[in-house]
């Protein structure tokens, strides 16, 4: 019942629930946005009694044969696109439906994580098919990830005419209105709903930072570490706000408490290993050793970085931006 409009919604049926479900993970941005908006309004809003698990959950079968059932890397890039939405949209309203700890998602995670770092040039796989995608949002094929050769200046643009900017339209429910998000390129997107996956997952599981290092869940977890600050650093605006939020909830949700006997305070620890963030920070330092690799993609990411980091960084870092600056105002020398 919405209390401005004073509309009182009736459960949908079965059917209505299982059509609902079908086009969950559709290739086309609007249509999964509607299902999105339809299932948030019409279930979640309304019925607080019933739950979106309890509903869902009579529906797993036909949702993890629409998620799960090939290999990520054998879809088109709109299909993969389409099951990242689906995937991050039924963690967030219901993480219970697919944990963490459930072998369909973890094989997911870890092809994409793998994907992601072919696209980067960070590994090399000359088996594996299929498209990967750089975190500038490029799209090539994974053998064609030769070092020696450019990467195609192919952003593969889903092909919507009317969708190009974000949009308002007028809601069901009286004085509001419904904000539809621009469709960006299926590469971009893809890096997004990736990183907005990861997001919600660790936003809904602590085994993510107290896993064994040598379980499934501990194995991604450098690589999600990785992704996310090799993403900081990319073109994108998209992709960086989602990879400055997801590493911003990494770090908040990694610090537990711990007491000091002598002090008797509490102090701050976290469950993320400093080697594993010295790891991770040292691809991004590394640019800055010469001036003619400083871009502003480079310098946006290191101000989000410092933002989160502070405590680790030292005047140095100051001082050779500063260096960098004055070589640039000499254009005899550029």
């Amino acid at each position: 019942k919405d209390e401005k409009s004073a509309t009182t919604y009736a459960s949908p049926s079965e059917g209505v629930v299982e059509m609902l479900v079908n086009e969950l993970s559709s290739e086309k941005q609007i249509v999964r946005f509607a299902i999105r908006y339809a299932i948030k309004l019409y279930i979640v809003d309304s019925t607080p009694k019933k739950t979106l698990d309890k509903l869902l959950s009579r529906h797993m079968t036909t949702i993890k044969r629409l998620l799960f059932l090939r290999s990520l890397r054998l879809l088109p890039l709109s299909e993969q696109v389409g099951v990242f939405d689906a995937l991050v949209f039924l963690i967030q309203e219901a993480p219970s439906l697919v944990p963490l700890s459930d072998q369909h998602l973890l094989a997911f995670l870890s092809e994409f994580l793998k994907m992601s770092s072919i696209g980067d040039g960070d590994m090399t796989d000359l088996n594996t098919s299929g498209y990967v995608v750089d975190k500038n949002g490029f799209v090539s094929t994974a053998q064609d990830k030769d070092p020696q050769r450019p990467m195609s200046q192919l952003q593969a643009h889903a092909c919507a005419v009317f969708l190009r900017r974000e949009c308002a339209t007028k809601s069901p429910v009286e004085g509001s209105y419904v904000i539809i998000p621009e469709e960006l390129p299926n590469g971009i997107q893809l890096r997004v709903s990736g990183l907005r996956l990861f997001r919600a997952v660790i936003r809904h599981a602590d085994e993510f930072f107290d896993a064994d290092s040598a379980t499934p869940v501990g194995n991604i977890r450098p690589h999600v570490i990785s992704l996310l600050f090799r993403s900081l650093i990319s073109r994108p605006s998209t992709a960086v706000i989602a990879a400055h939020l997801t590493l911003r909830d990494v770090l908040a949700l990694s610090t537990s408490s711990s007491r000091d006997d002598k002090d008797k305070e509490t102090k701050p620890q976290s469950r993320l290993p400093k080697e594993l963030l010295q790891t991770c920070i040292r691809p991004v330092l590394l640019n800055l050793r010469e001036y003619t690799r400083l871009s502003v993609p480079l310098l946006q990411g290191l101000a989000r970085l410092l933002s989160l980091l502070s405590s680790w960084f030292n005047t140095t870092l100051g001082e050779k931006l500063l260096e960098h600056l004055q070589k640039w105002a000499d254009p005899e020398r550029i």
